[in-house]
């Protein structure tokens, strides 16, 4: 009857243990299919994000043909000249997003004939009023309204694959709820099931236990005629088990202290995890639902400024509300120049890449290329040394050098070019972890400048968000460049500081890995 009992435990185990498994593999493939739902549903949100700064960067172009057209300024073509490179890798980007999707290959294809005719005709028209300066002509030729007709197919074109791409992610919604309430319910009826076998095999044990105690009393009465002979060894047993139960109760108090670290761990992995969504929120909502009143601001007033200054034009304005037009126009700039660089702050978590071999001296000759035109107008130079390749992420590295070189040339003194001085060294970690490594390694990048400096009470401040050293009718900027440098440099665990004195330039030394075994550190 025992041996009976105790089978009937047994197998009431094994139904609840096989229920639980079951259940778990339930759970896994509804955790799964809901995975794969949000992944689609994020797709969809790429692909009209990508459609939303395809139509941007044409209308860049757009407004840099007009500026310049009609100042005659060559500074209204960087729009344009921006949108002619990002406008095609733009829609490339687009096409790979959709290329699993029949119903956008049409409208993507009439989308890259019609921007690449579009940018050609701009291209044209620039051109020839380069060669002639003969704004007339080239008017003649804008009024004749193909631009416009080109610009509302490609807006057409962009609305069909908005619609395409809406219903998608309708239709996607609809699935992922679906499927959440399929997880929930089909939970809901695991778990019932599981509770109901438990209470089974609770019922076994019970009973099981309750045999086990009265054969447990029984042989304490046979034990209590021996306890005259045992008095010495029960003893030396109690010693023991009082030494096993203090070893018991130290066990529980570390398992408890494990256990309160694991669930700090936990919530802390929530908090970032939260903190990461809103991140992206925070892009989403910038780079769309901000940055476009902006744009409209900036464009309804450079064509009022346009309207004003026309020859011929009964509109004017008199010189105090032409003032204010200008700040207008330059409070929007500032404006969407720091909701940029805010996004590019919160993308260095979310948007980042996994860690490669990174060549600095490449990364360095490219953002010295990139900024020629500044290193000509300030007159200024900028000296590579042996730069080292290291494992980061390569858009992160090409960021953190243009921002420091960039500030260098930019915080130049009016009497003296700026000269700045791009050099490496490998040292030896003094970190414990850094033994995690090859051999400890570290990269010490330092940019050294001649310019204007600070006092050195501010090393750590000019790391924090929007903080400025000096007024923006003396060097432009929104205070975020240095703290997107610290955030990506903490991203690679590494250190950032900085040295200086008034007059005296600066020198920024940043700290990074060789090697990273994690691949990320963020």
């Amino acid at each position: 009857m025992p041996k009976r009992r105790s089978r009937r435990a047994l197998i009431g185990f094994a139904m609840v243990v096989a229920t639980l498994l079951a259940n778990s593999l339930l759970t896994y493939l509804n955790v799964r299919r809901l995975r794969d739902h949000a992944d689609s549903v994020e797709h969809s949100h790429e692909v009209l994000e990508q459609l939303g700064k395809v139509m941007t960067t044409l209308l860049d172009a757009e407004t840099g043909q007009r500026g310049y057209l009609l100042t005659n300024h060559s500074d209204y073509l960087e729009p344009y000249e921006e949108a002619a490179v990002e406008a095609e890798a733009q829609i490339q980007v687009l096409g790979r997003l959709v290329q699993d999707e029949p119903l956008h290959q049409q409208p993507l294809a009439e989308l890259q004939e019609l921007a690449k005719w579009r940018l050609n005709v701009i291209h044209a028209n620039l051109t020839a009023f380069k060669d002639s300066s003969d704004y007339a002509a080239v008017a003649e030729t804008i009024k004749q309204g193909e631009g416009k007709v080109a610009m509302d197919e490609i807006r057409d074109a962009i609305d069909k694959m908005q619609g395409i791409e809406l219903k998608n992610l309708a239709l996607r919604r609809r699935e992922a709820d679906f499927s959440y309430w399929t997880a929930v319910v089909s939970g809901i009826i695991a778990t019932a099931l599981a509770m109901g076998l438990a209470a089974v095999g609770y019922y076994f044990v019970i009973a099981d236990i309750n045999l086990r105690q009265r054969a447990a009393e029984e042989m304490a009465a046979v034990n209590a005629r021996l306890e005259a002979l045992n008095a010495g060894l029960e003893e030396r047993v109690r010693e023991r088990t009082s030494a096993i139960s203090q070893a018991n109760t130290t066990l529980r108090a570390e398992v408890e202290v494990r256990q309160q670290a694991e669930e700090q761990a936990r919530r802390f992995a929530e908090e970032l995890q939260r903190s990461n969504r809103e991140l992206e929120q925070f892009a989403s909502v910038a780079s769309h639902d901000l940055q476009e009143p902006l744009r409209k601001i900036q464009a309804f007033g450079d064509r009022l400024q346009s309207l004003c200054h026309s020859d011929g034009s009964e509109a004017h304005l008199d010189d105090k509300a032409s003032d204010y037009l200008d700040r207008m126009l330059n409070s929007a700039g500032r404006m969407r120049k720091l909701i940029d660089d805010l996004l590019s702050y919160s993308r260095v978590s979310t948007r980042s890449q996994a860690f490669q071999p990174v060549s600095l001296r490449q990364v360095a000759q490219e953002v010295v290329s990139d900024l020629e035109s500044q290193i000509q107008r300030t007159r200024g130079e900028v000296v590579l040394g042996d730069l080292p390749t290291i494992a980061a992420d390569p858009l992160q590295m090409r960021q953190l050098l243009q921002n420091l070189i960039s500030n260098a040339l930019k915080f130049h003194r009016q009497d003296e070019p700026p000269r700045v001085t791009v050099s490496a060294r490998l040292t030896q970690s003094d970190l414990p972890a850094a033994a995690e490594s090859s051999l400890g390694l570290q990269c010490e990048l330092s940019v050294a400048d001649n310019g204007v400096g600070f006092e050195q009470v501010y090393a750590d401040r000019i790391f924090e968000l929007f903080q400025r050293l000096h007024g923006r009718d003396e060097f432009e900027g929104t205070g975020m460049g240095l703290a997107i440098c610290r955030r990506i440099v903490e991203r690679h665990g590494g250190t950032i500081t900085a040295t200086s004195a008034p007059g005296k330039g600066a020198t920024f030394v940043v700290n990074l890995p060789v090697e990273n075994r994690s691949g990320d550190v963020s």
